[in-house]
């Protein structure tokens, strides 16, 4: 494998030719031990799209000098589009912090503007990944942030999930009940006429949780003003931050606000505590609407066709999420109540399991919406879509 040497104070280190991420990244890697907690590809562009929008704001204030801020912008966009995504090879949990996240990005934005301006890899003293694009912001700022609108926008996305399942289930209640008083069986599935109350029961529930998932998602819109510790003009940095909250808004097309930093819903751990706590609640519900069906298909009498199996299965499967789910809430809870040293700061493990929770519950909901579905058009010989 071809390599180049990059320096940094501690001395050289081999890096991969081809790679965009450096010396920084190889040297922190190699010193921690990777947990199997590989980030989500949803909070790579969130992160990526904070920082363009803060080099963007840098270039504004000349921070950032034009040509080298709108490299790494296009750089930026490409990560957004989902390329490059074999560059990170920092997981969440390396050490006590996430901070290896940033560094990754940091050297793999650097590195891929400088081949644009058909200059070498590891050339920092042309495109620096601290000063250029860093900048003055605080690793743990540039983090939360995109936790921010990573959270955000998976959550609006599983409150439309969500609804789309409510949806199904009022479907599957009222054709369960036009074959009950038209006197014929369910051609699919024979279930009792206790789970038509629980489809309408559950279809109500799901209605309050997409609300609540909605309330938590509108907290992340506040975006706590940016305060290294080593800034030498606060007011430059809260004048920084504010342009760059306004052009993450522009990108999102998400009404981000900047916050006072002593606001406690503005970044803090508290907002994603709440968030997998709502999460929770929609998972113990689940739970409850799929043991009453996978208890119902043990009755005798119940049908064993291949559309009955796939029902039981999705439900199932949802089964497990929600057991996953209640569990990580209980380490969120954990993480939280363990606090850390700085008060801005989260927790590696709470990004994870947060971000892990909304992922796999709308892929469990997705699956389980999916097997009603096919219910409903296997019982329209016509194939007829309403």
């Amino acid at each position: 494998m071809m390599i180049r040497i990059e320096r940094d104070k501690a001395g050289p280190v081999e890096v991969p030719s081809h790679a965009y991420y450096g010396v920084q990244t190889m040297r922190a890697a190699g010193q921690y031990p990777k947990v199997n907690a590989p980030v989500h590809g949803q909070f790579i562009k969130a992160l990526a799209c904070v920082k363009s929008a803060a080099v963007r704001a840098g270039i504004d204030q000349e921070i950032v000098p034009g040509r080298i801020g709108n490299l790494i912008m296009k750089a930026a966009d490409e990560i957004k589009e989902g390329k490059h995504s074999e560059q990170f090879i920092a997981g969440y949990i390396h050490g006590s912090s996430s901070h290896l996240l940033n560094v990754n990005l940091n050297e793999v934005l650097a590195n891929r503007a400088l081949e644009l301006m058909l200059e070498d890899k590891g050339n920092y003293d042309l495109i620096d990944p601290d000063l250029h694009v860093n900048g003055p912001h605080s690793a743990d700022w540039i983090l939360s942030t995109s936790l921010n609108v990573a959270a955000h926008q998976l959550t609006h996305k599983l409150v439309s999930a969500t609804e789309g399942l409510k949806y199904r289930l009022w479907m599957a209640k009222e054709r369960l009940e036009g074959q009950r008083q038209g006197n014929s069986t369910d051609p699919v599935m024979n279930v009792p006429a206790r789970l038509t109350r629980t489809f309408g029961e559950s279809a109500k529930q799901l209605q309050l949780d997409a609300a609540r998932l909605a309330e938590a998602a509108s907290r992340f819109k506040r975006i706590r003003i940016d305060s290294a510790r080593d800034a030498v003009m606060p007011q430059a940095n809260r004048e920084l931050t504010e342009r760059t909250v306004s052009y993450l808004r522009h990108m999102t097309r998400i009404e981000f606000f900047a916050a006072s930093r002593w606001d406690a819903s503005s970044g803090s751990k508290s907002v994603y505590a709440d968030l997998s706590s709502v999460l929770k609640t929609l998972a113990v519900n689940l739970f409850k609407l799929c043991s009453d069906i996978r208890n119902a298909a043990s009755l005798k009498g119940s049908a064993t066709s291949p559309e009955s199996r796939r029902f039981l299965e999705s439900a199932g499967f949802l089964h497990q999420i929600c057991v996953l789910v209640i569990g990580y809430d209980h380490i969120i809870s954990l993480a939280e109540e363990a606090g850390i040293p700085d008060e801005e700061t989260v927790p590696p493990v709470i990004f994870y399991h947060v971000l892990e929770s909304l992922d796999i519950m709308m892929k469990g909901i997705d699956s389980f919406a999916g097997s009603l579905t096919q219910e409903q058009d296997d019982a329209d010989p016509a194939g007829i879509r309403r």
